[in-house]
């Protein structure tokens, strides 16, 4: 057996600072949980693989990771950088890198993101994180309930398929809201549709972006370390990729769906915006006159007829009402003769 990592601490057989679980894995890839509060024996990968995870947030589990001198000095700087990318490499037998997952909350909450960083060879897998991610928790529990995974790239494999499983959820998700906004769009009741519209096309930007961050670092895999990688790490990579251009082409989908909502609903509160524009263009110009009349009868000057009439207030009122009423009249005439002549109203 090659020496991959140095399984105890150098000062003694003492547990590894900031382990949080540890899983031995036979050929048949059936896994043993080790414990986390006693040393790791290092004949335990003879005939099958390990895999230790680490709390990052442990600065001595930092430190640990930083000073092991059986990793490549690139795999070492991915599993502590603070630099908060994406990205899949090769160096020498060890691929390593750093992946996007969902933090788990208790009220359900999908909106905060971390990185899990890992480094694996042909026998051990060691990775990391600072929050409890999604994608993580769920392969681990499909281990604990006796999933077999018979090499590490399996586990890579098994994490990104519970993302994708998860951001598939958020799709089925949105093309729900989707539905419902463009059902209440079509219905003519938009109301607060715009905001909810709005809400939902935050939320298909950010699972797009983690898509194309996905979808990128596969693919740079595949095309710059396509002689380093091993058939089963090539051929994972694969699968991963035709996954990941599946899902990204339907969110692009309904990202353009969205944008098409967004514009029908601002044609709607425009042409509800002409329509009110033109009531009350309407009434101004049936209170123009009337107002005018109003205004000259009211002027304080002498030789204003019917001051001194007993009946020049119902004489005013009724000038108002034909004024009102000569006013409406042209402007069904005009109406009458644009539509005659073909012109917009």
């Amino acid at each position: 057996m090659a020496a991959v990592f140095p399984l105890v601490d150098p000062d003694g057989p003492r547990p590894l600072p900031g382990l949080a679980w540890a899983f031995r894995f036979g050929p048949d890839g059936a896994a043993e949980a080790l414990p986390v509060d006693r040393a790791i024996d290092p004949t335990a990968i003879e005939d099958g693989w390990l895999w230790l995870h680490f709390n990052l947030g442990d600065q001595r589990s930092r430190h640990w990771l930083s000073d092991s001198p059986h990793l490549h000095w690139a795999a070492r700087d991915a599993l502590v950088s603070p630099e908060e990318r994406q990205q899949l490499q090769m160096a020498q037998d060890c691929c390593f890198g750093a992946l996007l997952d969902t933090v788990r909350s208790l009220d359900g909450a999908a909106n905060e993101t971390s990185h899990w960083r890992f480094a694996m060879t042909e026998h051990v897998l060691v990775s990391g994180c600072r929050h409890s991610l999604r994608a993580l928790e769920s392969t681990r529990q499909a281990i604990e309930r006796g999933r077999p995974l018979p090499a590490p790239t399996h586990v890579l494999e098994s994490v990104v398929g519970e993302m994708l499983a998860d951001m598939e959820r958020s799709v089925g998700d949105l093309a729900a809201g989707f539905d419902k906004v463009e059902d209440r769009v079509l219905a003519d009741a938009v109301y607060d549709e715009r905001k909810r519209l709005s809400s939902l096309r935050r939320k298909a930007v950010r699972v797009h972006r983690r898509l194309v961050g996905l979808v990128t670092t596969f693919h740079r895999l595949e095309h710059n370390h396509a002689a380093d990688t091993g058939p089963l790490l090539r051929a994972t990579a694969g699968r991963i990729a035709q996954r990941l251009a599946a899902l990204d082409h339907e969110v692009v989908a309904m990202q353009d769906r969205g944008r098409l909502l967004q514009e029908e609903i601002s044609a709607q509160l425009a042409a509800e915006a002409n329509s009110h524009l033109h009531a009350l263009s309407i009434l101004t110009s049936l209170f123009l006159p009337p107002t005018l009349v109003v205004g000259i009868f009211g002027m304080n000057v002498q030789g204003l007829p019917l001051t001194d009439n007993g009946s020049g207030f119902l004489w005013i009122m009724l000038v108002c009402a034909l004024s009102a009423a000569v006013v409406y009249g042209a402007l069904k005439r005009i109406r009458y003769l644009l539509k005659r002549s073909g012109l917009p109203e």
